[in-house]
């Protein structure tokens, strides 16, 4: 399937007193072609550079049901039949999922080799944060995905400082945000957009499309893409 739309990402004002009315970037999303996208999931999604996984947290989430799950973990599985789903009374706005890289040293055997200068031989510098995808929704099939809720605007927030929001469409497809564009957006005077040892991303849901039968937000998938810059 080639990819069905393609939207650029744009700057906006937005201004409210829970930001401080400060000049917040607002991404649009690319459409992705879905078979490109899965295709990839079970290689890179699970795991950071040094091959570890990323730490996955959420503020909330739905209680097990049977065999089902509904935990943070469920976001970079691998499975489209998997999802986070948020567990507080309605829609789930002002709930967050955080990913944290690994810090290094828990990583770090005795056994580790370190090249002549002495660092440890595999690469520690700080990986930027290229794009970010998601499968939004509850996936597992097109009855589940239409009466669960889907995000709408995500606030992200990268090591600590609010970054953008992310408007997505309501759409099964891959939706993917292009962070290169954002970070020549924002200017040389903004710190790099990369994730240290232990640095995180946080989204915090701000706006929600309505489930036909559930007031439970979902999103199956999140794929960070990154590398050096």
């Amino acid at each position: 399937m080639p990819r069905s739309l393609r939207l650029s990402a744009v700057l906006v004002l937005l201004a409210g007193p829970a930001l401080a009315s400060e000049e917040i970037p607002i991404l649009s999303a690319v459409l992705e072609d879905p078979g490109a996208i899965v295709g990839s999931i079970g290689q890179d999604w699970t795991s950071t550079r040094y091959g570890q996984p990323w730490l996955l947290m959420a503020s909330s989430g739905l209680p097990d049901y049977g065999t089902r799950t509904y935990t943070a973990g469920n976001l970079m599985d691998g499975e489209l039949e998997t999802a986070w789903v948020e567990g507080v009374p309605g829609s789930g706005l002002g709930e967050m999922i955080t990913i944290q890289a690994p810090l290094f040293e828990d990583y770090l055997t005795d056994d580790q080799v370190y090249n002549e200068e002495g660092d440890p031989g595999i690469d520690t510098m700080p990986w930027p944060l290229i794009s970010i995808t998601i499968l939004n929704g509850y996936q597992a099939s097109q009855e589940l995905w239409e009466a669960n809720e889907r995000v709408k605007t995500l606030l992200v927030d990268l090591n600590g400082r609010i970054l953008c929001t992310m408007e997505l469409e309501d759409t099964m497809l891959p939706q993917t945000f292009d962070l290169y564009e954002l970070q020549e957006a924002l200017g040389p005077d903004c710190p790099a957009l990369v994730l240290d040892d232990g640095g995180f991303i946080r989204f915090e849901i701000v706006d929600v499309y309505p489930g036909t039968l559930y007031e439970d937000t979902a999103i199956s998938e999140i794929l960070l893409i990154g590398g050096q810059g």
